[in-house]
């Protein structure tokens, strides 16, 4: 039986929305400046919808500036009006084509709507500029692994300046996407031998080791992810997963029921 290993790739590569890093306005009027204002301290705080009312009080003039236009996308996104926010974006765009931080927001509305290619050439043109910015290159990576494209995933992940354990991970699922477990394995293990708490590596060398039926060193690393993350439904899921494996089919039923209780439906 082959696991859903990407659960966790999949979770290292949940699209992240831009903040509002720089977003530099131009004199506006007195009125305008006050929207604006109210609009970025309504998203500060979470209120998307009274963000997205303050910036149509704007001019015509204010509203049609790039910066105005991002804030605009930014809490579409957060409302999932993803469609929408693309729309905004490739008019912000149109008048700003130089200001790349649009192109990497607008990627990731294509993300999710499923437009992997578009959001591949957005994703491309940030990280021309940006070559080390983690989260784009992850994205990125979900964009190729969607289409099916494991190779250049796996080539865009091994070039990136700064390795880590979330490189390395994210590298490890790839390979069990490949059903290349000795690989997977091989890449994690230095990084959890170094990092004993390194949670998401146990949860993937688990089960690259379950693939391979090797049950005792499966049921070890579940064990420690569980020790690091005793409310992590899923965790539970495994350690079932694999009792269950092991004929404990009783013991298998508990750690089923937990991993329910915590939110995580085995069935």
């Amino acid at each position: 039986m082959k696991l859903l290993s990407t659960l966790t790739f999949l979770m290292l590569c949940i699209i992240a929305y831009a903040q509002p890093e720089e977003i530099i306005y131009i004199w506006h009027k007195p009125q305008d400046s006050v929207y604006i204002d109210e609009a970025v301290a309504k998203y500060t705080a979470g209120d998307f919808e009274g963000s997205l009312k303050a910036l149509k009080k704007l001019s015509r003039r204010a509203a049609s500036e790039p910066g105005n236009m991002y804030l605009k996308a930014i809490n579409m996104q957060e409302l999932e009006q993803h469609k929408e926010a693309t729309e905004v974006l490739t008019k912000a765009i149109t008048r700003n084509p130089k200001l790349v931080e649009l192109y990497k927001v607008r990627g990731a509305s294509y993300s999710v709507l499923n437009n992997f290619s578009a959001a591949m050439n957005d994703f491309n043109v940030y990280h021309g500029y940006f070559p080390e910015h983690l989260t784009t290159t992850l994205n990125m990576v979900y964009c190729l692994s969607e289409q099916k494209q494991l190779d250049k995933a796996l080539e865009l992940l091994g070039n990136f300046p700064n390795q880590d354990t979330t490189i390395a991970n994210t590298m490890a699922n790839l390979y069990i996407d490949k059903e290349d477990y000795l690989k997977a394995i091989s890449i994690l293990e230095p990084w959890r031998d170094k990092f004993p708490e390194f949670a998401d590596g146990h949860e993937t060398l688990s089960i690259a080791y379950y693939e391979l039926d090797y049950y005792d060193e499966a049921m070890l690393e579940v064990g420690k992810l569980i020790s690091l993350r005793p409310k992590y439904a899923y965790g539970y899921y495994l350690k079932g997963l694999y009792l269950e494996q092991l004929e404990a089919e009783e013991e298998a039923r508990r750690f089923y029921e937990i991993a329910r209780s915590l939110g995580f439906d085995p069935d």
